[in-house]
């Protein structure tokens, strides 16, 4: 959903009448929503008992880890303000229209890197036929498979 809805985000970004507004605020949430369960996903430990990370599908976390990097700041700044403005109604809701910016072409380019490293690390059998197909949609079929 990261990867699929961020084209409509733009798409949607100077929006019409009210009904493409709402569009455009479904899509934004949804897509930063996803924004932050993929960052988690990538960069964070397993949070719950039955919780899945990165970790438990590629064949090496500790190669995996060092492949990957540290989060970028831009991922941990849009999980924080994805709390805080979206997943929660919280005082930190912001009114001035540029604070309320999302740039959702870095966001997009801070996940490819690391998502491609991830899908390069592990089995292609662990993956569903989808990420297989968003991989290639990505570019990512330029690196190698995860057999280490």
């Amino acid at each position: 959903m990261t990867f699929w809805t961020a084209p409509l985000v733009v798409k949607y970004a100077v929006p019409k009448d009210v009904d493409e507004q709402v569009i455009k605020n479904a899509l934004l949430e949804s897509f930063l929503v996803h924004v932050r369960v993929l960052k988690a996903f990538l960069y964070d430990p397993k949070g719950r008992e039955d919780g899945v990370c990165s970790d438990d599908y590629v064949v090496n976390p500790d190669t995996w880890r060092r492949a990957r990097g540290e989060i970028p700041d831009l991922l941990k700044k849009a999980a924080q303000r994805t709390g805080g403005e979206v997943a929660h109604l919280t005082s930190r809701r912001r009114s001035e229209p540029d604070a309320k910016q999302w740039d959702v072409r870095e966001l997009l380019k801070a996940l490819v890197q690391p998502f491609c490293q991830f899908v390069a690390m592990t089995p292609a059998s662990r993956l569903d036929w989808r990420i297989h197909h968003l991989a290639a949609d990505l570019g990512c079929e330029g690196q190698r498979r995860g057999t280490e």
